[in-house]
Formats: C-alpha cells, sequence, structure tokens
C-alpha cells in the first residue's frame, strides 16, 4: 500500500501577517521599520514575512529575520531554518537550517519541531528515522495534526521505530479527525486493505471523500477508481469523471491519463481525440509510462 505524506515544508511563516485592505505594503514596511529600528521585535519579525510572502524579497527577509531571531522570536528562528533549508536569499545550509530548527524545536515550539521532523525524514536513512520519529512525536502530541500523520507513517513502515499497525492507525485517526486529507486517506486505505482493523467499505468511503473534499488529489483520484470500477460503490462514469477532473487539476499523472482514456473512448462524454491526446501528452510528460504506451500503441 503506498502512503502519500507531506515532504515539504509546510510552515515557513504565520498567519501573524497583518493583511489590511486598506494599509498598502508600503506603508506597513515603512510603519513596522520604524518599530524595528525602535527594537520592536514582533515589527522584525512581521518584516521577514512582508518581504518573504508579499515583496518576494528574500534578502530583506533573511535580515529581519536574523534581527528578530538574536532577540529570541522563536517564529523567526523557525523561519531562518526554513530559509537556510531551502537557499531562500542565501545559500542552501543543511547545518544552519538544522541549527535554527532546532533552537526553536527545543524551545517548545511545535511547528518547528514538525520541520525538523521532516528536514530528517527526508535524508531516508535509518539514524535520520530515528530522529524524524522524535520530533514528530514532540509535534504530534501536541496535536499538530501533519505530524500525526507523519509519526503514522513511520509507525506503518517501521520506520525508526518498530512497526505497529495500531499506532499507525490511531495517528492517522488522531490527524483525520483534525480534517487533514493525508491523514483521511491513509486511514481510507486501512479500511480499505483490512489492515489491522476489518475491511468496512462504508468507513473507507466516508473517509476518502472527506479526503477528496478536503483537496487530495490522490483520494480524487481514487474515488475516480472506485466509480469507474463500481468497486464499494455503484458504477457511475460521470462521477469517475469528475473526480478525475478534479485530480487532473492539480497535476496528479493517473487521473490525467485517465481523462485522457474517457475522452479516447467516449466513456460518459463525447468521445474527443484531440483533448484525449492533450491529458495524455500531460501524463506521459509527467513520467507516467501507461499514458507513454498508449501513446505509442494507439499512435497519438
Amino acid at each position: 500500500m503506498k502512503f502519500f505524506t507531506y515532504f515539504i515544508f509546510l510552515i515557513h511563516c504565520f498567519s501573524l501577517l497583518v493583511h489590511a485592505r486598506d494599509i498598502s505594503t508600503t506603508h506597513l514596511i515603512t510603519t513596522y521599520t520604524q518599530a524595528a529600528k525602535q527594537g520592536d521585535t514582533s515589527a522584525m519579525f512581521q518584516l521577514g514575512v512582508l518581504y518573504f510572502d508579499t515583496v518576494k524579497d528574500y534578502k530583506n527577509a533573511l535580515y529581519w529575520y536574523t534581527e528578530a531571531s538574536k532577540k529570541g522570536n522563536l517564529e523567526a528562528i523557525n523561519n531562518l531554518g526554513y530559509m537556510y533549508d531551502n537557499g531562500f536569499g542565501t545559500t542552501k545550509n543543511d547545518t544552519l537550517a538544522e541549527q535554527y530548527y532546532q533552537k526553536a524545536a527545543n524551545a517548545g515550539f511545535v511547528p518547528a519541531q514538525l520541520n525538523l521532523g521532516l528536514f530528517y525524514d527526508k535524508k531516508n536513512s535509518d539514524t535520520y528515522s530515528k530522529k524524524a520519529f522524535y520530533w514528530y512525536k514532540k509535534a504530534a502530541e501536541q496535536g499538530n495534526k501533519i505530524a500525526q500523520n507523519n509519526l503514522g507513517k513511520l509507525y506503518y513502515f517501521g520506520m525508526g521505530t518498530q512497526q505497529d499497525l495500531r499506532l499507525a492507525f490511531s495517528w492517522f485517526q488522531e490527524a483525520a479527525w483534525q480534517d487533514e486529507p493525508l491523514a483521511q486517506y491513509n486511514l481510507a486505505m486501512m479500511y480499505h486493505l483490512s489492515e489491522y482493523v476489518s475491511a468496512d467499505e462504508e468507513k473507507m468511503l466516508f473517509w476518502l471523500e472527506r479526503s477528496a473534499e478536503n483537496g487530495s488529489e490522490h483520494a480524487q483520484s481514487k474515488l475516480g477508481d472506485l466509480y469507474a470500477e463500481g468497486e464499494g460503490v455503484e458504477k457511475d462514469l460521470s462521477k469517475a469523471f469528475s473526480w478525475y477532473s478534479k485530480a487532473a487539476a492539480q497535476k496528479y499523472p493517473k487521473a490525467m491519463y485517465q481523462l485522457g482514456i474517457f475522452y479516447f473512448y467516449g466513456h460518459s462524454i463525447p468521445r474527443d481525440i484531440i483533448k484525449a491526446k492533450e491529458w495524455l501528452k500531460k501524463a506521459s510528460e509527467l513520467d507516467y509510462d501507461e499514458a507513454k504506451l498508449f501513446i505509442e500503441r494507439n499512435h497519438l
């Protein structure tokens, strides 16, 4: 069973950025700069957010996050870790990224604990998996839904810890009830494949639909499969097409391929070879082998 987790750094800044309709970015920068020069740590952090998110001036963002971090601002310290981790406004530096994440994480800052888990997780080694497990668990126990999902993944595969499907299921469920779409998908698949729990198509569909409605392209494409095959639901090619379309809009290769097939054969829609070629080409460009073979076999 293939599980999908967040291997990206979702938390690089916070909603502390003021979204004021009647205040221009220039005015905000001027106001915050005046306050920052007088030692206002919050203003320093807000400048970092503005320069990073709105102005896209990463060097200035780095400067103001650094100034705020010198005064112990944990949000800024976490965000500096992200910038060094990804090379925004500076040269990518794993050593500094780890140091900044660790500083904020050790101070109890949950987003940094998540980011440190993600930092170690993507290194794909037993040693780092143990570190990822440690920090995911810290964040998960404090209610972070992304960490809960990823902790479930580590328990499921036995990465960084002993394999335990009961705990995998438990953490997926914790995150799923917080509307974390990938956890909802993972939970649905455990019900679907009867892993730890008895097979339960009703619960599988409940979580799969919630995941799809929350934007998971994996769940959207899977629902397309179920409706196309009539597996656990009444066969409905129109619904299958609809779900594949949603997933394809998010550039999910399998869904793009399926749209190409639907247009090629005219499943629930008028046959359209031009659109079929368009979607099959998009899927093949994302290295989806079945699309490449279909194009070659049908001389498209």
